[in-house]
């Protein structure tokens, strides 16, 4: 309760620059959208390919774990 009555405090504090730029002004763009967006992307998937491949193998070990540790769970002793 005492999280909730806190962060409502804090939202309502803060000022928010989104809401702010939305009504006053339509033409900011927050994103430049006259470049080459595919060729950017492109490139950026391209230089990072070895930090994927370690996510992609940190979340199946991950997922193998948890799946080892659920299964494990109900597991009783038998002596």
């Amino acid at each position: 309760m005492i999280a909730l009555i806190v962060f409502t405090v804090v939202a309502f504090q803060q000022d928010f620059p989104i809401f702010s730029a939305h009504g006053s002004n339509q033409t900011i763009n927050f994103v430049d959208i006259n470049g080459n967006v595919g060729a950017e992307d492109s490139r950026f998937m391209w230089n990072n390919t070895g930090l994927a491949l370690i996510a992609q193998a940190f979340v199946l070990f991950a997922a193998a774990a948890a799946t080892l540790g659920l299964l494990r769970s109900g597991e009783e002793k038998h002596d």
